[in-house]
């Protein structure tokens, strides 16, 4: 039984040491990474950390329409104010006791909005945000998060906080072809939203699969991929 036991022990072993080679390490570093809380993103090979904001989240509504009713003329983003403290329009929220709250919606260009989830309230960031989502006008919530800024000291250190869209801003080498670009962009299952000025070589690109802080990992994993120059999250 001894000598069974000491066989699977050695394979065990044998398999293991066989097998991690063929994983890059920069590619375990990753995984690793993922397994955690660790929110980053890799500029240049430079590993930025940052951090979620749990009290507020950015909001990005639809395109609007000519046919939009009298309800709907005033900004979207009052509109949102409206809805998320009165409980958006659903009896469900009301009768649990999320609504009533003075949450603030702030607009951040025409089509995103802030809100900022007000300190001590019943309602969590996921439920939030599950009223934000049920909202018809509304096209997605986007993540907040926090990094250091370099131009301040030591001794007065401060955060600049950035909105995480569902886009990744990706160069290219210059001597791939454009069915190699396209073949790293169906594996990734990414889709162009546009070139980018003044570069034959750098697109924006958005994701079909992933969303949020998910969107991190996706470009850490991009810039590991032969002929990706670069993959920057596209930070408002």
């Amino acid at each position: 039984m001894k000598r069974f036991l000491s066989s699977l022990v050695l394979a065990g072993c044998f398999l293991t040491s066989t097998t991690l080679p063929l994983i890059p390490h920069q590619y375990r570093e990753l995984a690793q990474a993922q397994t955690t809380d660790e929110l980053f993103y890799t500029f240049y090979g430079q590993k930025i950390p940052l951090n979620l904001k749990r009290d507020r989240v950015a909001v990005s509504f639809k395109p609007t329409t000519n046919s939009r009713s009298s309800r709907s003329t005033q900004p979207l983003y009052l509109q949102l104010q409206q809805d998320l403290r009165r409980g958006g329009g659903n009896s469900r929220s009301v009768s649990s006791g999320n609504s009533g709250f003075d949450i603030d919606v702030k607009p951040l260009g025409d089509n995103i909005a802030l809100v900022n989830i007000p300190t001590g309230s019943r309602s969590s960031l996921n439920s939030i945000q599950q009223r934000i989502q049920n909202q018809s006008y509304v096209k997605e919530t986007l993540p907040i998060l926090t990094r250091k800024s370099g131009e301040a000291s030591k001794e007065k250190e401060s955060e600049q906080v950035i909105v995480l869209p569902n886009e990744i801003a990706i160069a290219f080498d210059r001597d791939m072809s454009e069915s190699q670009r396209q073949m790293v962009l169906l594996r990734h299952n990414l889709e162009v939203v546009r070139p980018l000025r003044f570069s034959k070589n750098r697109y924006l690109v958005r994701s079909k699969s992933v969303s949020g802080t998910e969107i991190l990992n996706l470009a850490n994993q991009l810039t590991q991929v032969t002929g990706v120059q670069s993959a920057t999250p596209n930070f408002i």
